[in-house]
C-alpha cells in the first residue's frame, strides 16, 4: 500500500530554549502522538542542531493526508484530539507543512534504533526550484528527494523539493548548503 508523506518544519514557542523544546517533544509529545493518533503509519522526529529558526523536522506517513488532518478520523476520541492539540500548542510555535512524494536518489536507508538517536547526521535542504537541485554529495549514504505536491499550512515557504541527505559525519554540511538543517534522527515508528 502506498502511503502519503507529510513534512513539518516546527519552531518552538517563544520562551522555550531549543533543549526544552527537544526534551518536551521526545519525552511528552511524541509518545502522546503515538498513543492517540490512529492515522499515523510512520513517524520520525529530526532534532535540528544547526543554526536555524527551525527546531525540528517531523516526517509522518499516513494512508490518507485528508484523514490525518481530520480530527474525527485521526483520533479514536474527541478527548484524544483535544489532549494532543493542547500539548502541541503548549510548545510548538509557527510551522510549515507539506505533502510530499518521496524519490530515492542514492543508497539505502541506514539502520536506526526506534526511539533512540540514530548515528551520523541527517541533513534537510529545501529548494524553491526543482531544476536547481544539485547532484548528491559523494559521501552521502542515502539521499531522498521529497517533491512537494501540496503546501498544507498556509504561509509556508515556497518549496518545490526538500532533499534529505544521510551522512556518517555532518562535517561541512552547513558550509556546503547555507540553509541546511543538520539534524539528529529519532525514528518513532517505521512506515514499513
Amino acid at each position: 500500500m502506498a502511503l502519503d508523506k507529510l513534512l513539518f518544519f516546527f519552531r518552538r514557542k517563544d520562551g522555550l530554549t531549543r533543549e526544552e523544546f527537544h526534551r518536551h517533544y521526545l519525552e511528552q509529545h511524541a509518545p502522546l502522538g503515538l498513543r492517540v493518533t490512529v492515522t499515523m503509519a510512520g513517524y520520525t522526529v529530526n532534532l535540528v542542531d544547526s543554526d536555524s529558526d527551525v527546531d525540528a523536522v517531523t516526517e509522518v506517513w499516513t494512508a490518507s493526508t485528508a484523514d490525518f488532518f481530520d480530527p474525527s478520523k485521526s483520533f479514536a476520541t474527541e478527548e484524544d484530539a483535544k489532549a494532543l492539540m493542547a500539548d502541541h500548542d503548549s510548545f510548538i510555535g509557527p510551522y510549515d507543512a507539506y505533502a510530499v512524494e518521496e524519490v530515492i536518489v542514492q543508497g539505502g536507508l541506514p539502520d536506526a534504533p526506534l526511539g533512540a538517536v540514530a548515528p551520523g547526521a541527517k541533513v534537510f535542504v529545501g529548494y524553491a526550484d526543482a531544476s536547481s537541485v544539485p547532484a548528491p554529495p559523494a559521501d552521502a549514504t542515502y539521499v531522498v528527494d521529497q517533491r512537494v505536491v501540496q503546501t498544507v499550512m498556509p504561509g509556508s515557504a515556497d518549496l518545490a523539493v526538500v532533499r534529505t541527505i544521510w551522512l556518517e559525519d555532518p562535517g561541512e554540511a552547513t558550509d556546503l548548503w547555507a540553509e541546511a538543517l543538520v539534524t539528529r534522527e529519532v525514528r518513532m515508528k517505521p512506515p514499513f
